[in-house]
């Protein structure tokens, strides 16, 4: 009887694995925007809001890179948008982007999991909030992270360039010291996929892409050390994992 038991707790573990991933295309995984020319993206990063900010003063701040950035025809924000907020505080920063009118999405960064809720509530509500957000979190799928999607820039019924929107993961707790995590294999053969499918649908040629995401691969660290050319500052040490699945070769391919 205890055999028959065992046997019965081991397939019924098989049929909950079974059941915990769906099988998903790459085009599941593309949203789609006009492109036209001189398309403008603002980017925002490390907002790090919180319960304790006056939130009026940060909206206002951001008013003025809006203005700067002269009508902008997407927003994205790159991680960290949180930190110790609160699910009001959190829907306040999403009500300022959206009221903007503007299209706008987000990856989520290591900070954005210390905060009054879950980042799966967080997913959640980004994918059903607004009329101008654009955001994509296939539940159950077989790939790591809250956010990998794509934006299509279409013109006259093609691609012009493709946005890929990917989350970087937050930490590392395999190692001995705490570290920050890095994309995981899935992550880079879904990038793969999702390139490849593109590239078919548009006769054979490889489509631009531009990549947001928040934890910066090894090589931009190594690029600035090495003094590539590189425009602005760094004024803080680098954050990349110490450790990585080679998704900066997979790009190059």
């Amino acid at each position: 009887m205890k055999n028959k038991l065992t046997a019965l707790a081991f397939i019924s573990l098989l049929a909950l694995t079974a059941c915990g991933t769906k099988k998903y295309q790459p085009q599941d995984y593309i949203l789609s925007m006009n492109y036209k020319d001189d398309f403008r993206i603002l980017q925002l990063t490390d907002i790090h809001l919180s319960d304790k900010d006056d939130q009026q003063t940060q909206f206002k701040f951001m008013d003025l890179l809006y203005k700067d950035a002269n009508n902008p025809d997407l927003v994205v924000v790159t991680g960290d948008l949180f930190t110790f907020a609160s699910k009001g505080t959190a829907k306040s920063l999403l009500n300022y982007l959206d009221g903007k009118g503007i299209p706008w999405t987000v990856c989520f960064g290591n900070h954005d999991e210390q905060c009054y809720f879950s980042v799966d509530w967080l997913t959640e509500t980004l994918t059903k909030f607004g009329s101008n957000c654009l955001f994509k979190d296939l539940q159950d799928d077989a790939v790591n992270g809250n956010c990998n999607f794509a934006i299509n820039l279409m013109k006259d019924n093609k691609v012009h360039d493709q946005l890929f929107i990917m989350d970087s993961n937050r930490y590392d707790f395999s190692f001995s010291q705490l570290g920050y995590d890095c994309f995981k294999q899935d992550q880079i053969d879904w990038y793969e996929s999702v390139v490849n499918y593109t590239k078919e649908q548009n006769g054979g040629a490889a489509v631009n892409s531009l990549m947001f995401y928040h934890i910066p691969l090894p090589e931009v660290n190594a690029a600035w050390e090495e003094g590539t050319k590189i425009y602005g500052e760094k004024r803080e040490a680098s954050c990349s994992p110490d450790h990585d699945f080679g998704f900066f070769n997979k790009i190059k391919e």
